[in-house]
């Protein structure tokens, strides 16, 4: 088995049954940047995908920003899958 299957399957196996759940879902976020209510998504629901639509897009820099600021906020075993 290559080693990051390998990792990923180690990583679910230690991922609670809410965690697992949350990998399956996909939110999109308000602005431009990460606010509370994103935070509050990510770590209740425990949120594996986001969606940002062009309301969440101005530039590439703030778009850049505004990825490595949700993968510092996720708080899951693995990193969120971004969408555009």
């Amino acid at each position: 088995m290559p080693i990051c299957l390998s990792m990923n399957v180690y990583k679910r196996s230690s991922m609670s049954d809410e965690e697992k759940v949350g990998q399956m879902m996909m939110i999109g976020i308000q602005g431009t940047t990460v606010t509370d209510d994103t935070r509050y998504m990510l770590n209740q629901y425990k949120a594996g995908n986001i969606i940002l639509f062009d309301r969440n897009m101005q530039s590439q820099e703030q778009v850049k920003e505004l990825t490595t600021d949700l993968q510092k906020e996720n708080s899951a075993k693995v990193p969120l899958f971004i969408a555009v």
